[in-house]
């Protein structure tokens, strides 16, 4: 398994911050980081891949693969591959074989407005 690793997006500030605390629910779902509460904080998932030159691939990423631009989801617990027009998944991660996952390079986020 690969190594288990958050990012933290702050709703107000609208930026990334550093990840302080957070604990879960019998669930898995989050329900406290950092000092404010997970109600501020987007919590966003690394694949546990990297992309072409070695960048982490976390979800909400936006990658691209020759001249088509995807946006990296988690969907019905697994990463999915998304085609960024029309929502159609191209790829699942449970399912290596179905895209070539090593040649994506990350281009920006759904986050921070690049490349949206």
């Amino acid at each position: 398994m690969g190594e288990i690793k958050y990012k933290l997006w702050d709703k107000h500030k609208k930026k990334f911050v550093e990840l302080e605390t957070i604990e879960f629910f019998d669930d898995g779902s989050p329900y406290l980081i950092n000092s404010y509460g997970a109600n501020r904080f987007e919590l966003i998932r690394f694949t546990g891949l990297k992309d072409k030159n070695s960048k982490e691939i976390f979800e909400g990423d936006l990658v691209k693969k020759d001249d088509c631009v995807y946006k990296v989801v988690f969907d019905d617990g697994c990463f999915t591959i998304t085609d960024k027009t029309d929502g159609k998944v191209v790829g699942r991660l449970v399912l290596l074989i179905e895209f070539d996952w090593d040649k994506l390079e990350v281009i920006g986020n759904i986050y921070e407005g690049k490349n949206k």
